[in-house]
């Protein structure tokens, strides 16, 4: 089909107007990405942690969430529940903890985690008199996915950049 004359122009005009409300879409959706609270997110991701570990997970202090220009996440005073016959109420608890990843390396892998902080973190490791360990959690339990054997000794699925952690304290 050839357009001629006014449909033409029609067309070109409909093609502009069509890239200029999907770049205004995009531009608005990155502004988005820099500007928005996804610390406001705090309920669902503490719900999803206790719910993936069927302990309870809490955030105690501030969470910050940021996706652009890298994805990062800063949490502190964060608590994991004990198991139910522990004798401490806490399994383990965290002051600090953040993570910045590359971006890219999210879709294309391996994750490059590019900053990796942890401080002050007390861990309590404990068995039961049954032999239970408080490592032990009730969740249910997946077959996790059966990688290519040539594929998982050459690819590494993470690749660390940076890394502080200090005042570890894991009593047993």
């Amino acid at each position: 089909m050839v357009l001629h004359g006014g449909n033409r122009a029609r067309a070109v005009k409909t093609i502009k107007t069509i890239g200029a409300v999907l770049g205004a879409i995009i531009i608005i959706g990155i502004i988005y990405l820099f500007l928005a609270d996804f610390g406001s997110y705090k309920p669902e991701i503490e719900a999803a942690a206790t719910e993936a570990t069927g302990r309870e997970f809490r955030i105690n202090g501030d969470l910050e969430i940021g996706v652009l220009p890298s994805p990062t996440a800063h949490m502190t005073d964060v608590t994991l529940a004990n198991a139910p016959w522990a004798d401490d109420p806490a399994l383990l608890e965290i002051g600090e903890l953040s993570v910045e990843l590359g971006l890219w390396s999210l879709l294309f892998g391996p994750i490059v985690v590019k900053d990796f902080q942890l401080h002050d973190v007390q861990a309590r490791i404990e068995t039961n008199e049954d032999g239970e360990s408080n490592l032990d959690f009730e969740t249910p339990e997946e077959e996790p996915p059966v990688a290519d054997e040539e594929e998982a000794a050459t690819e590494s699925p993470l690749v660390l950049r940076n890394a502080n952690i200090s005042n570890i304290n894991v009593v047993m």
